[in-house]
């Protein structure tokens, strides 16, 4: 399992902040308060979509949150509703690196991984072969 920075928690810091209700801000960001609940809880992978949705909402670019949020897994910054983004600066003194992810992410270029062999469909017993079905049709 891959350790993500909270970035429920710092949503629904600034959530509190603008001093909306879970309702109202998901209405405003189109998801489901439940979907809200679940994201600001840590429960629930969120989409690259809705984050910049809810950026938008919160009139905050994507990297100030998810600095902050990278920033609250090391215990850099506090969490509490007063300690707003509205600056977009954070108790960090230095600029934060990005965070690199373990070993390769994808294939290098012009290399493609091979199928392996258990993964090819077999057909089932008694039905026609897939081309003839095909002709039939």
């Amino acid at each position: 399992m891959v350790d993500r920075p909270p970035i429920g928690q710092v949503i629904r810091t600034e959530r509190l902040n603008l001093k909306q209700t879970q309702a109202s801000f998901a209405a405003l960001c189109g998801i489901t308060p439940q979907y809200l609940s679940l994201l600001e809880l840590g429960d629930v992978n969120v989409s690259l979509d809705t984050l910049l949705m809810i950026c938008k909402v919160l009139n905050k670019p994507l990297s100030v949150l998810m600095a902050t949020a990278e920033d609250l897994a090391k215990g850099i910054v506090s969490n509490s509703p007063s300690s707003s983004l509205s600056s977009g600066a954070t108790k960090s003194s230095s600029m934060s690196s990005p965070t690199k992810l373990p070993g390769k992410t994808r294939p290098t270029a012009g290399k493609r991984a091979k199928p392996s062999t258990s993964s090819r469909k077999v057909e089932a017993k008694g039905a026609p072969p897939r081309s003839a079905a095909r002709q039939g049709a």
